[in-house]
């Protein structure tokens, strides 16, 4: 039975040796863990190889202090794995729960308070203990499956989190304590004489290894510690929260050779050297002022990216620097070709964009010119409206800083555009020289809805969002009247897209002062005395009040058609 022990701890201590040199990344919990399953099982075999009571009460102790702090241990551990996190007074809590416990277990042979009686007896020159348990021992019993419990739970749960915890890896640790727990019990319950405690060791061993093997090629602070330990092309530098020196990579070497002459837990002293100079003052920005490192350095005919990071102790606190120097010549080689091409591209692509919304502008002008044709009383009203829009928008820019030029600009480029609805409209009535009759006037009405369908038609697809549902309401809505009585819906006050008001006033006013089948040219005054006697009637009264401003050079404008 020696072998069968000493074969466990053999097992146990390379497991231990094995996990130490993988390098994986490794916490407080399951390193203790470990070492203690390794003492552990070195009790049993101690045990085994006691010759007298004093040796396997000492034996039987060094046992304990395992089976004391085992089951916490892997509480905790799976914790860890299952990505449950307790609060540090709890954990410092269960620690103290724990070594009560094992202060009551080294009371063993001096009082009756963990083990009533104790005898030794040497059977086939293995050695064993006879005990009778006192009150105490029922904490350990207590406490040990208490745990069990927890992280069987701990995993049991950790199974249906499978966006949190790999699926396969919080099976494999249910199993294992399943596993562990279901041989324990049948120990006790059938009196086994063998111990197979150590067997379990080994289940709690695969419980810790395994698992956070596995559970490290998730992580991703893990994978991100793997990759900058490989990263040849960046230079690592520390420093303490007192920008004391602590370390560098061999690249940092290279890069500032000055850096070979620091001193660790040292302040840079001197005021000489490249790094000092370069870097030193954007290390003490960002720690003293809390001001961003945004910087790119050439060295040796390399460029490389200075980034600056702080050490953070248990997430919160800060404990010191780490500067990061990152080779980006081949990145900025590119960028630098990348921003080339795309001037180049962005020019010719505005070349052709501007070819193509000229010869879209020039067809739809077109359009709306073989629609005048047809309309005896408007020759000439496309131009002058597009330019009395394009004069007021000027106007409404210096009264409106708020309104953006981009959507005046698109005003105007939607004004030649807002007739086209006539074209729906019967030569009879278009032509008509005279008054219309009711029914004319409800067929020429319509032209306001069919001419937002045509815009909307022919510039969706082409133009921007924006420019098509400016173009449509303007075409829609010119005829609609602040107050609420225009046409075709009948909209009222703010309800009337702004720019379907602006291009009201020009209509009107382009109407008034031209000659038309049923009138004569109104002259200025009364054309503009009209638009003020309309101002929150027809029109916008704010945007009345800056058209009315523009009389002089709207004047100036209507004069200069005179003398073509």
């Amino acid at each position: 039975m020696k072998i069968f022990y000493l074969a466990c701890l053999i097992i146990t201590l390379f497991f231990l040796l094995w996990y130490i040199n993988v390098g994986e990344k490794r916490g407080t919990h399951q390193n203790l863990l470990l070492m203690i399953i390794v003492v552990a099982n070195g009790g049993y075999y101690a045990l085994a190889c006691a010759e007298n009571l004093r040796e396997a009460v000492l034996a039987n102790k060094i046992i304990y202090l395992s089976g004391c702090f085992v089951p916490m241990l892997s509480f905790l551990a799976v914790c860890e794995i299952c990505k449950v996190k307790l609060k540090n007074y709890i954990v410092v809590g269960m620690y103290i729960v724990q070594i009560i416990t094992y202060a009551a277990v080294c009371t063993i042979g001096y009082s009756d308070l963990y083990y009533k009686t104790v005898e030794f007896k040497l059977e086939n020159g293995i050695g064993t203990l006879v005990k009778t348990y006192g009150p105490l021992h029922n904490l350990y019993i207590i406490t040990m499956f208490g745990y069990m419990i927890a992280s069987m739970v701990v995993a049991f749960l950790a199974v249906f989190r499978r966006t949190i915890v790999s699926y396969r890896t919080a099976i494999y640790v249910l199993v294992c304590f399943i596993i562990t727990v279901a041989g324990y019990s049948l120990e006790r319950l059938l009196k086994v004489k063998v111990e197979l405690m150590p067997i379990f060791f080994l289940f709690m061993t695969m419980i810790v290894l395994f698992p956070f093997h596995n559970m490290n090629a998730y992580s991703i602070s893990e994978n991100i510690r793997k990759v900058y330990q490989n990263k040849e092309k960046s230079g690592f530098m520390t420093f303490d929260k007192k920008l004391r020196f602590m370390g560098c990579n061999d690249l940092m070497v290279e890069l500032y050779p000055e850096i070979a002459d620091f001193y660790i837990d040292k302040q840079i002293d001197t005021k000489e050297g490249k790094f000092v100079k370069q870097v030193m003052p954007l290390l003490e920005r960002y720690a003293y002022k809390g001001k961003e490192t945004n910087v790119t350095v050439e060295i040796n005919d390399k460029k490389y990216h200075i980034e600056i990071d702080p050490i953070l102790r248990n997430n919160k606190k800060r404990a010191g620097y780490l500067i990061e120097f990152e080779d980006v010549t081949t990145r900025q080689k590119y960028l630098e070709m990348v921003r080339n091409y795309n001037k180049d591209l962005e020019l010719e692509v505005y070349q052709k964009t501007q070819k193509i919304q000229d010869i879209q502008e020039k067809t739809v002008i077109g359009m709306a010119m073989m629609v005048e044709s047809r309309d005896l009383s408007t020759g000439g009203h496309i131009k002058r409206t597009s330019d009395v829009v394009g004069l007021f928008s000027d106007e409404i820019l210096k009264a409106k800083p708020g309104i953006k030029p981009e959507f005046l600009k698109m005003v105007t480029r939607s004004a030649p555009m807002h007739d086209l609805g006539k074209i729906t409209v019967d030569d009879k009535v278009l032509r008509k020289q005279g008054k219309f009759t009711d029914d004319e006037y409800a067929q020429m009405k319509k032209h306001a809805a069919a001419g937002a369908e045509i815009v909307y038609n022919i510039l969706t697809g082409i133009e921007d969002e924006r420019f098509v549902e400016i173009a449509t309401n303007v075409a829609h809505y010119h005829h609609e009247k602040y107050d609420g009585s225009g046409y075709p819906e009948h909209l009222k006050g703010e309800e009337i897209p702004l720019e379907a008001r602006i291009m009201a006033l020009a209509d009107v006013f382009d109407a008034l002062v031209s000659k038309r089948c049923y009138k004569e040219a109104y002259s200025y005054d009364k054309a503009f005395s009209i638009i003020e006697e309309s101002a929150g009637g027809h029109f916008d009264a704010e945007l009345t009040e800056i058209f009315l401003k523009c009389r002089p050079k709207l004047e100036e404008l209507y004069n200069s058609y005179k003398d073509e």
